[in-house]
């Protein structure tokens, strides 16, 4: 039989019924073998764990590197619009356009701060 023939088959049963079912066939003298099958469960167990820490990964890590380019095109604008020589006096911008570069740089500063605690967290790990 196949997989997702024995698959169709199983979802009929309450997760409880089928472990106890498991445990009967695993007598006493077949201990290697249920051992081995918990191995394996831990082994996909800890694959879908690490699937899903690259999923939050990857949406931290993108939510960053989005905050951080609006903050530098921002910055780069300001100072193309408003500098003289790559460089700007903070008097020289509108308090509307200074009021955007502050909640873009907030945001970029907590994407940032996010990303770098996860960072840190994957190291430990």
């Amino acid at each position: 039989m196949k997989k997702e023939e024995i698959k169709k088959r199983l979802v009929k049963f309450s997760k409880e019924d089928i472990v106890d079912c498991v445990i009967d066939e695993f007598n006493f003298y077949d201990n290697h073998r249920l051992n081995s099958f918990i191995s394996k469960l831990k082994y996909r167990q800890k694959l879908r764990e690490i699937e899903e820490q690259d999923k939050v990964f990857e949406r931290v890590s993108q939510e960053q590197s989005k905050a951080m380019n609006l903050y530098f095109d921002w910055k780069k604008r300001v100072i193309d619009k408003y500098g003289k020589d790559g460089q700007v006096r903070l008097g020289d911008i509108p308090s509307e356009e200074l009021k955007i570069g502050v909640q873009l740089e907030k945001d970029f500063n907590e994407k940032n701060q996010a990303y770098m605690k996860l960072l840190s967290q994957e190291a430990k790990v």
